[in-house]
């Protein structure tokens, strides 16, 4: 039945976390730079040879500190400071006279302001650029109505030979003949723009690429010089020869997306390939640790080249994650996965592991067996993350025994046609498939089964004569692709890019400490990734040949502030439920729920494995249709509502597509504990992770409204909410918890806890004046600041934090909600 949201507030709302009190701004230095940008205050400041930057809101905001500065401008073809070095191409390779296409680059790293401030200008956004620049599409006038501004460090037009590899560099000085060439639109609503500018330059279209940002043109080097003059392309690169697709793989999967916004590329994180490499190849040189003994064998080194090699000889065979650590970690037996996981996470080894990648395994079979087993153990005991291939029969009954274990990250593969297009990516009886004996959903993700570009041993040594081979396929190839998604996803969240709390400090050096649970990883990794369309669990495309589809890092970046990663924070004795309430934008096209827990292993004779069972259930609010984990997904893309709790999978979702804006149940309850899973706690119970994307409002949302609390000695607290709509709601609630966890945004009422204290204060009448009950009331709050007046009440639980969270409705519908806020009471 539907449930008014006044009854949400019949347990109040006061509980948070620990959050050190706001510091003093640092002395003001001689060399600091300041300004302000609308309401907010920039500055930038050397400290100790340092550079240092600070974002205020406003001035009742508490200063926030920025990533330090980095001016340079980090282009793949060249990094280059563009007030001190000019960027080094000429000819054909300088900008074109008269483009649009420029670089703007400022004092700090890019900020909303900055981007509305030139929206503002008549100056279109297209892309973020590192370090601290955007990439922006605007005629000659605003853009020099730029120059003497203060926020403005630089800016120019975008040279060409930005937008070109070093392939196509030469060849565009060259007067090259026709080829095929990957053309990046600056906008994918353009395409029709694209095509005929393609014909008018004489050029020919070879694969349109509906949907992407990419078209596939046969250019020669006069065509493209006149591609590049417009302002259609921001980039391109050669679309290679069948079978050189390691390119393809960056750019679908968006490695190279992430790498252009923000210069991921792996540095500090440290991958295992579980099979022996020749570490002194110069795609790996100086990356790659040896443990163990060493050998050079073919196969490993494919596996190695496509998850961490740097393209040094081939830029087309760059892996996932050029600059992450490799460790050579060769063995042979099932039976040794327990001890070589086991000195993976020892803290006390100098190579310390944050993932493994196996694209090998135990003789196939269709069932779990011993080495399952073996594996399940070692990955549930050591709190690790390991991709596995599936292998390469074509059906569920010749599997790898590893790839049917319950904590393992099991790969398949699709057939890509050689390029970076998912639309035509078929399965056609290549890799193995799921489900499980048991019915479980396997593989949990897949990539390129055929046809991979990569390093190989050097010389005639490898697969083919030089030190590349462009063959490489089966799910071989497909698991270290995965792997590599799966270590900058783990970069991104050691860098504290989803709000998660994190032991140590957010740099490369903290990564193997700061690292997420096995559980959250995974869970991470199939959230964001882009499903297949099917239809049917006889489909060419199916969720059991698939998984949760091919892993997207430009879907975990885009989302990064709507997204909320739940990393084993709570925990559920039998019987027991955790409830979040969750709100839902209008237009959201689809909403997503991922949880996966760390399940023992199980016996190996028995005809299910699941030991723990977990369920999942979203309920709208409104009417109470409610859609339980997996249920139609199993035949299909979106969830069903009704059916019955999933009794098999440790990874439960509810996938929704279109869904009706408002409020949500997402409800988490201990069906079956029958072996402890947390065994840091007394009680038998099971912690588990929890993604959901795209967030409408609170938790550690950004973009919409927002609240900021402001603090003082003598009890003074301040409400001061941002971005409140002027119209279209009628009344609003702020919900305040005093903090009894350390992580912000994380709990259950839209990101705050829950408990008896603020209920008074939830259920008084609305009034002008009332911070947590108010009418909607042009030029009060929450259209303007507004001081608690009650200082003797907050002195009470000074030292305390506060988190809070802002809610509008018209009638029982929810309008709009904030981020959540947290101060330190004084």
């Amino acid at each position: 039945m539907p449930v008014p949201f006044r009854s949400l507030f019949a347990v109040a709302i006061v509980v948070s976390a620990s959050m050190p009190a706001q510091q003093a701004p640092p002395p003001r230095p001689a060399n600091e730079l300041e300004f302000r940008l609308g309401s907010a205050s920039i500055r930038r400041w050397s400290q100790d040879g340092i550079p240092r930057a600070t974002w205020q809101r406003d001035e009742r905001s508490p200063p926030f500190e920025l990533r330090r500065p980095d001016d340079r401008l980090w282009f793949a073809a060249a990094v280059f400071d563009p007030r001190r070095e000019r960027a080094p191409f000429d000819g054909a390779l300088a900008a074109p006279a008269g483009t649009r296409l420029h670089v703007v680059q400022f004092h700090t790293q890019v900020l909303i302001e900055y981007r509305r401030a030139l929206g503002e200008r008549g100056i279109e956004v297209l892309e973020v650029l590192p370090s601290n620049a955007l990439l922006v599409r605007a005629d000659a006038a605003p853009m020099a109505a730029l120059g003497g501004l203060p926020w403005v460090r630089w800016h120019g037009p975008l040279p060409n030979g930005c937008k070109l590899d070093a392939e196509l560099r030469g060849w565009l000085l060259q007067g090259g003949a026709a080829r095929d060439v990957n053309l990046v639109l600056a906008d994918r609503r353009e395409r029709a723009q694209l095509v005929a500018a393609v014909g008018a330059a004489g050029g020919e279209v070879t694969e349109l690429g509906d949907g992407s940002l990419l078209l596939v043109a046969r250019l020669d080097a006069a065509a493209m010089a006149k591609l590049l003059a417009t302002d259609l392309v921001v980039s391109a690169d050669p679309s290679g020869p069948s079978g050189r697709d390691m390119d393809h793989a960056r750019v679908q999967g968006g490695a190279d997306h992430l790498e252009a916004v923000a210069n991921y590329r792996g540095q500090g994180v440290v991958a295992e390939v579980t099979e022996f490499f020749e570490e002194t190849h110069p795609d790996l040189v100086g990356r790659a640790f040896v443990r163990g003994p060493s050998f050079d064998d073919a196969h490993g080194h494919c596996t190695a080249g496509i998850l961490g090699g740097s393209g040094a000889g081939n830029a087309l065979a760059r892996g996932m994650m050029p600059d992450c650590t490799l460790i050579e970690n060769g063995y042979f037996q099932g039976s040794q996965h327990y001890a070589q996981i086991r000195g993976s996470v020892d803290p006390n080894s100098p190579l310390r592991s944050m993932q493994a990648t196996a694209s090998w395994g135990s003789p196939s079979n269709a069932s779990y067996t011993s080495i399952s087993k073996t594996l399940d153990d070692a990955l549930f005991t050591f709190d690790f993350v390991r991709t596995q291939s599936m292998g390469n029969a074509g059906t569920n009954l010749g599997v790898r025994p590893e790839a049917w274990a319950k904590n393992i990250i099991a790969v398949g593969g699709v057939r890509h046609q050689d390029n970076a297009l998912p639309g035509d990516d078929v399965w056609s009886f290549g890799a193995s498939t799921g489900p499980s004996a048991d019915g479980r959903l396997k593989p949990e993700v897949c990539a390129y089964f055929d046809s991979v570009l990569t390093s190989d041993r050097t010389g005639a040594a490898g697969y083919a004569p030089g030190d590349w081979f462009a063959g490489f396929s089966g799910t071989s190839a497909a698991t270290p692709i995965v792997s590599g998604h799966l270590g900058l996803l783990q970069q991104l969240f050691t860098d504290g890019v989803f709000g998660n709390p994190l032991p140590q400090p957010a740099t490369a050096a903290f990564r193997f400490e700061n690292r997420p649970h096995m559980t959250t990883a995974k869970a991470l990794l199939c959230n964001t990734a882009e499903q297949y369309a099917f239809s049917g669990v006889g489909a060419d495309l199916a969720r059991t040949r698939q998984g949760w589809g091919f892993p997207s890092l430009r879907r975990a970046w885009d989302q990064r502030d709507r997204l909320v990663v739940l990393d084993e924070y709570d925990a559920l004795q039998l019987g027991e439920s955790r409830r979040y309430l969750v709100h839902v934008a209008p237009n959201t096209p689809e909403f997503r729920v991922t949880i996966v827990w760390a399940d023992p292993a199980a016996p190996v004779p028995a005809a299910f494995t699941l030991i723990n069972d977990l369920d999942l259930k979203v309920t709208r609010a409104a009417d109470g249709v409610a859609w339980w984990g997996n249920h139609g997904l199993d035949s299909g893309n979106v969830s069903l509502p009704g059916g019955a709790p999933n009794r098999r999978d440790n990874l439960e979702a509810v996938y929704l597509q279109n869904p009706t804006p408002g409020l949500y149940f997402v409800t988490v309850t201990a069906a079956m504990v029958a072996q402890d899973a947390k065994l840091e706690t007394p009680a038998a119970d099971v912690d588990f992770a929890l993604v959901m994307h795209p967030m409408g409002g609170g938790y550690r949302t950004s973009g919409g409204m927002t609240l900021a609390l402001q603090t003082a000695p003598g009890g003074q607290l301040v409400f001061a909410p941002s971005a409140v709509p002027a119209t279209g709601w009628t009344e609003g609630y702020l919900a305040v918890s005093l903090v009894q966890k350390d992580r912000l945004g994380f709990g259950a009422f839209f990101g705050v806890e829950l408990d008896a204290l603020g209920d008074g204060l939830l259920t008084t009448p609305a009034a002008v004046g009332n911070p947590f009950h108010f009418p909607r009331t042009p030029g009060s709050y929450p259209f303007a600041n507004l001081l608690f007046p009650y200082p003797a009440w907050v002195s009470v639980f000074a030292g305390n934090d506060l988190d809070a969270v802002l809610v509008l409705l018209q009638g029982d519908e929810v309008v709009a909600v904030s981020n959540v806020a947290r101060a330190r009471l004084r």
